[in-house]
C-alpha cells in the first residue's frame, strides 16, 4: 500500500486497466449469449434460464468495472483539475454518464438473472428488461465515444489519437449502423477499447511525472 501511495502512476494505471478490462469482458461475455432463439418473450426468458451462469458473471464484472474506472477517472481529474480546470471537468462529467449507462445495464440485466424477493419473470417483464438491457449497452457504447475523444485530446499523442479514431469509429457502427448485435463485431470493438485504453496510460503519464 505504501508503494502505491508513492506511486501514484501505478496506482491510477491498474485502476484505469482493471476498469476497462472488467468492461470488456463483460461486454463480451454478454455478446457470446447472442443471439436470442426469438425475439418474443419466451425467447428472452430462455435466453435468460439457458445463459444464467455467464449473465450473472457478466453482471458482477460490470458492478465492479464502474466504481473501479470512475476512482481511475477521479485520480486524473485531481491531477490535472489546477492547470486544465475545463477539460478535467468535461472529461469527469462525460465519465459520469458511462458510469450511469453501466449502473443502468446492470440494473437491467440482473433482474433478467437474479430473482427478486421471489419475483417471478413474467413475460412483460423478461421484454422490458431485456429492453433496457440493450438500451443500456446502447448508452455505454454511445458515453464512450465523448470519453475516448477526451482522453485522447489530453493525452497529445498522435499514436493515441490514431487508435481514438479506430476506437470511436467501431463503436459509431456497433450503435447506429448493426441491424443486430453483431457478436465478432462486439467482441472486436472490446478488445480494440482494451488495447487503446493501454495506449491511453503511456499518453496519460506526463501527468504523473
Amino acid at each position: 500500500m505504501k508503494y502505491l501511495k508513492k506511486r501514484p502512476f501505478v496506482t491510477y494505471s491498474i485502476l484505469w486497466l482493471l476498469g476497462f478490462g472488467l468492461l470488456a469482458v463483460a461486454s463480451i461475455l454478454i455478446a457470446m449469449t447472442l443471439p436470442m432463439t426469438s425475439a418474443d418473450a419466451n425467447g428472452v426468458i430462455l435466453w435468460a434460464q439457458k445463459q444464467k451462469v455467464i449473465l450473472q458473471l457478466a453482471d458482477e464484472l460490470l458492478v465492479f468495472s464502474a466504481p473501479t474506472l470512475l476512482s481511475a477517472v477521479l485520480l486524473l481529474h485531481h491531477k490535472i483539475n489546477k492547470q486544465m480546470p475545463l477539460q478535467s471537468s468535461i472529461m469527469l462529467a462525460l465519465f459520469f454518464v458511462l458510469t450511469i449507462g453501466i449502473i443502468y445495464t446492470v440494473f437491467a440485466l440482473g433482474r433478467l438473472v437474479y430473482p427478486v424477493n421471489g419475483l417471478s419473470l413474467t413475460a412483460d417483464l423478461a421484454l422490458l428488461s431485456a429492453n433496457q438491457l440493450f438500451a443500456g449497452l446502447h448508452l455505454v457504447s454511445l458515453a464512450l465515444v465523448p470519453c475516448v475523444i477526451t482522453i485522447a485530446v489530453l493525452s497529445r499523442s498522435k499514436i493515441v489519437g490514431l487508435a481514438t479514431v479506430i476506437t470511436t469509429l467501431l463503436q459509431v457502427i456497433g450503435t447506429y449502423y448493426a441491424e443486430a448485435v453483431s457478436v465478432p463485431l462486439a467482441i472486436s470493438t472490446m478488445i480494440v477499447l482494451f488495447a487503446w485504453s493501454a495506449l491511453a496510460i503511456v499518453g496519460l503519464k506526463r501527468y504523473y511525472v
